[in-house]
């Protein structure tokens, strides 16, 4: 159980850093999301194929249809992750991301049987609410009252799906093969999605140049090694308490801001004042605090 709780720490620690990265991509080279995606998914085809070609395990038929829908519910939370941002200020809708462990929580007990004491759920519920407190900029009516909501939570339903049936192949594979045909195929289904913006994609490199596609490689670098290190957590631990630890993610992401938007205030700029920090402060002792009960 340790070494789990270790891992999605880990986890939560690489995908921060490829939140700050995705940041500097978007605001000074690749601005379209969907241009990103042909990006993101050429790098998880690669990625998936190399550890296919070099590690092979036999998958039954079904379990590859199980795979594929895996990584479609990846594909669907891109997507409507992107709706939303388009249509809604993104730091208005974003910390729906944490209700993620509400629903993997539920669909383990469902699917998994994965039923925990109340002090579990205790802690699961405060570390949601810390993941929502530290993230949070707008007030409850306006996160509410989004255009995008519906949409963002499609997007953390399609997380905690693809976190059942992940945690449910692994049951029967190794994480490396879990790990390689997901991001094998959620590689090809991005391609054939986003097929139609390949060539705008490779015209913004001939304008823009090669920088913010080698930053961007960076981050999916970061983000794939941090998707095994999760995968890794989820075999050793059960997926709805992986799933809210590895919220700790967005307290580093708000450390990293704080620290960068001193050191790059062109960057980043994170407003302080005496509320948010308390804000801020409050949020940090409620995810330690439920990270160290479900621990």
């Amino acid at each position: 159980m340790s070494m789990g709780v270790l891992f999605a720490l880990l986890a939560g620690f690489g995908w921060s850093i490829t939140n700050i990265l995705d940041k500097v991509v978007v605001a000074k080279h690749i601005t379209s999301l969907k241009q990103l995606f042909v990006l993101v998914s050429m790098i998880h085809l690669i990625a998936g194929g190399l550890i296919l070609f070099f590690f092979q395990e036999p998958v039954t038929i079904a379990h590859k249809l199980l795979i594929i829908l895996a990584a479609g519910f990846w594909i669907v939370m891109f997507v409507t992750y992107f709706i939303s941002a388009q249509i809604e200020e993104i730091s208005r809708v974003t910390p729906l991301f944490a209700l993620t462990p509400v629903f993997t929580s539920i669909m383990g007990a469902l699917f998994l049987g994965e039923v925990f004491s109340l002090v579990t759920y205790f802690g699961i519920a405060i570390i949601v609410f810390g993941s929502m407190l530290i993230m949070f900029k707008s007030s409850i009516n306006q996160m509410l009252g989004s255009r995008a909501f519906g949409y963002m939570i499609f997007s953390a339903l399609s997380v905690a799906f693809n976190a059942i049936i992940i945690k449910h192949l692994l049951e029967y594979y190794s994480y490396w093969t879990v790990f390689a045909w997901t991001t094998f195929f959620a590689g090809l289904l991005g391609l054939i999605f986003f097929y139609k913006h390949i060539k705008s994609f490779q015209q913004t490199l001939r304008i823009s140049g090669w920088t913010g596609a080698w930053l961007y490689a960076l981050s999916e670098t970061i983000s794939s090694i941090s998707t095994l290190i999760y995968t890794l957590a989820v075999s050793l631990w059960f997926v709805s308490l992986v799933s809210s630890v590895v919220t700790i993610q967005y307290l580093f992401v708000f450390l990293w801001a704080v620290m960068l938007s001193r050191l790059k205030p062109r960057l980043f700029s994170e407003q302080i004042t005496k509320k948010i920090v308390a804000q801020k402060i409050t949020a940090i002792v409620l995810i330690i605090a439920g990270i160290f009960l479900i621990a």
